[in-house]
């Protein structure tokens, strides 16, 4: 467990070193002083200028002197225990010059990263945590910091610790389920997913849905049935979890209807990757709730998404749909397990006008517990505009 913990620290304090108090650890050496030299701040870079150039015994003293000018200067406190670090002085004295600047606050990201490492390898994981927590307050959350994470809270212990620090609601943690959604792969979906169902059971741990939608979505997304499935029914009523189409009226695509911040559950609809797409929810020719689509893509891609749960077995897809088959050309309704498409060919848009009934058999196999209905655009290397409308969506067995 040890190691595991200080392998993390060690990342966060190599991507976080770095970033914080962006104006205080700015590259001295190369801009030159942003503070009167005999100032605490104007020695203290001075004395990172000379152990840049490998002065460490001048540095030093120029740090020792910048902390008798300002002693309650965290930034300065931290340099001068870098700079011994950096100068190869005992790692007693230097990590005790460090830890002096965590008594003087919490707002120095980089102190905050090298207080971690210590805690780590001294097997402090609620310490460990402490300076974790610090440093989400003050800094964004990278890929690099997340994987660290995901990677600590793989071990049991250090995971119900960070269950107990999430209870707290912590001003970060929506920040840090959200990014699950950013950077999560197969591993660390889930080991972030069961890190949200230990949460679940906690007191004080109750989630929102916008907290736990990243994760499932995420899951979903990676086609990891066994963990989503899990993950969703335990986490109910919190997902939106049903057999069939959920939201047929494609009512949380309205304009204003959804935080567009706000993540989103794999079981609700959800907007793909296509570009040079317009999504609308409107009245057309009858139809109140009409999804009309307008599509300039040149190249295939995934308008609309939604996760499924259907038992094995034969279904169709229903649906009406608006838009002679010149205009809607490249756009489709598609069923897929694993990434695979399991419906058989589109019925082409009748020629007529007017809404016609459309209809996309399909079989669910038996191993295949989750599914997923996606709308669709074609290649269309010209750019031409491309639109349909479609409404009254279902499925039903057959």
């Amino acid at each position: 467990m040890k190691a595991i913990l200080v392998a993390l620290a060690g990342l966060v304090v190599v991507v976080l070193h770095g970033l914080g108090n962006a104006a205080d650890d700015a590259d001295v050496a190369g801009l030159g002083f942003l503070s009167p030299v005999r100032s605490a701040e104007g020695l203290a870079n001075e004395a990172v200028v000379l152990a840049s150039a490998e002065n460490f015994d001048a540095a030093v003293e120029t740090g020792k002197a910048a902390v008798r000018r300002l002693p309650v200067q965290q930034s300065t406190v931290r340099k001068l225990g870098e700079i011994e670090l950096a100068g190869e002085a005992s790692d007693a004295w230097a990590n005790d010059t460090i830890r002096t600047s965590d008594l003087l606050g919490w707002r120095d990201s980089p102190a905050q990263a090298r207080l971690l490492m210590m805690a780590a390898q001294d097997g402090d994981i609620t310490g460990a945590i402490d300076h974790i927590d610090a440093v989400l307050r003050r800094t964004e959350l990278s890929e690099e910091v997340f994987r660290a994470i995901s990677a600590g809270i793989a071990n049991e212990e250090i995971r119900s610790r960070m269950v107990t620090r999430l209870s707290q609601d912590p001003p970060w943690r929506l920040d840090l389920l959200k990014s699950v959604d950013d950077f999560g792969d197969s591993q660390s979906a889930q080991n972030f997913a069961q890190m949200v169902l230990e949460l679940s059971e906690r007191e004080g741990g109750s989630l929102a849905s916008e907290e736990v939608a990243p994760v499932l979505s995420r899951l979903a997304a990676l086609d990891l049935s066994g963990p989503l499935l899990a993950a969703a029914e335990r986490l109910e009523p919190v997902t939106m979890f049903q057999q069939g189409i959920n939201d047929p009226q494609f009512s949380g695509l309205r304009e204003g209807a959804r935080d567009p911040d706000a993540a989103v559950s794999p079981f609700e609809w959800k907007r793909g990757r296509a570009q040079s797409i317009v999504v609308t929810v409107g009245s057309r020719e009858g139809v109140d709730d009409a999804l009309n689509i307008r599509s300039r893509s040149r190249v295939r891609g995934v308008i609309l998404i939604q996760t499924l749960r259907l038992n094995p077995g034969p279904y169709q897809l229903n649906y009406s749909k608006l838009g002679s088959r010149s205009e809607s050309e490249g756009l489709e309704w598609r069923v897929l397990c694993a990434g695979e498409t399991i419906d058989t060919p589109q019925n082409a848009a009748a020629s007529g006008g007017g809404w016609q009934a459309q209809t996309l058999p399909f079989t669910v196999p038996a191993n295949c517990p989750i599914q997923r209905v996606e709308l669709r655009t074609g290649r269309n290397l010209r750019g031409e505009t491309r639109r349909a409308s479609y409404s009254d969506l279902s499925i039903t067995p057959s």
